[in-house]
């Protein structure tokens, strides 16, 4: 699994429910959009099976009830969105970080006895969703 992404800055800004508008998507990075790749399906959540190759992603931020997308189309700029090219939404769990983070980080760890979580880290959160790996 790997991540091509911009990396913006938080720079002083309130980022989420200001910069990143509460109930609007949003494709975390920068530039071109964030291209998640994978040799392998994977499914997310438990619901959401992606298959192997390239896809985009975005998040609709919530204070409430975050949601992870994982959308078809690849190469576009960050301002684009097709929503009717989705391949699935999930929820994304939240937790306030104890430092703040300046530029937004991608990462995927492992867990004890297989699979993994995918975080998304920026200003004071940690947005992430567990995944498996079909092989």
């Amino acid at each position: 699994m790997s991540f091509e992404y911009g990396r913006p800055s938080k720079r002083g800004r309130e980022i989420w429910g200001g910069l990143v508008p509460w109930g609007r998507w949003y494709m975390p990075g920068a530039d071109k959009a964030t291209i998640l790749s994978t040799d392998h399906a994977v499914v997310f959540a438990g619901q959401l099976t992606m298959p192997a190759g390239e896809h985009t992603l975005y998040m609709l931020p919530d204070p409430n009830a975050p949601k992870f997308v994982v959308n078809k189309l690849v190469g576009q700029f960050h301002t684009s969105y097709s929503p009717g090219q989705d391949l699935g939404r999930v929820d994304y769990s939240m937790k306030k970080l104890p430092a703040v983070v300046e530029q937004l980080s991608y990462s995927a760890e492992g867990k004890p006895g297989g699979g993994g979580v995918l975080k998304l880290a920026w200003d004071d959160r940690e947005y992430s969703v567990d995944f498996i790996v079909r092989k």
